[in-house]
């Protein structure tokens, strides 16, 4: 089911608005990494069947409440918690299971085990930032992982939303 955004317009560019305001500038889990996650989730959710907007909810929220770069298993409960106080009808069951279960370390599990493995290896791909020892092993998205770190490579040298959304439009 669809959450449109209450100013109505277009899902993807409020969440991108939204994570420009209500993330840091910089750190690893700055307002750049989820704006990359945005910029592909519509195809990345087309290719494989997967519901965008909750990936599109999902995204925007997964890191919103960190407050450090170290490994930390409470944030994606936090995030859900923040979107169920500003957006309750956005934070479905399917929304609550992948940003509580993306920062945990045990494997997916529940109703939403698939969906929630997809989502962790969307978030995984941009760890390309780190090296290419990218961490993509929960559904291992194999025979189109070389085409994504490309894209994400690509993605890697935008400073800006429209500049990652014209390089999407031109790869994929």
């Amino acid at each position: 089911m669809a959450h449109p955004p209450p100013s109505g317009e277009p899902l993807q560019e409020f969440l991108a608005n939204l994570i420009e305001e209500r993330y840091p500038q910089d750190g690893l889990h700055g307002h750049l990494h989820p704006l990359r996650l945005l910029a592909v989730a519509p195809e990345f959710c087309d290719r494989y069947g997967l519901p965008e907007s909750a990936f599109l909810w999902a995204i925007a929220f997964h890191d919103i409440a960190r407050d450090n770069d170290d490994e930390d298993e409470a944030h994606g409960r936090a995030g859900a918690e923040e979107l169920a106080a500003i957006h309750p009808d956005a934070c479905t069951d399917l929304v609550e299971a992948l940003l509580v279960q993306h920062c945990l370390s045990q494997e997916p599990s529940g109703p939403f085990a698939h969906e929630v493995a997809f989502f962790k290896d969307l978030d995984a791909l941009d760890r390309l930032r780190f090296g290419p020892a990218s961490d993509i092993h929960y559904v291992m998205i194999t025979g189109d992982r070389g085409e994504w770190e490309e894209v994400f490579r690509e993605l890697l040298a935008c400073r800006e939303w429209e500049e990652m959304m014209a390089t999407v439009s031109r790869i994929l």
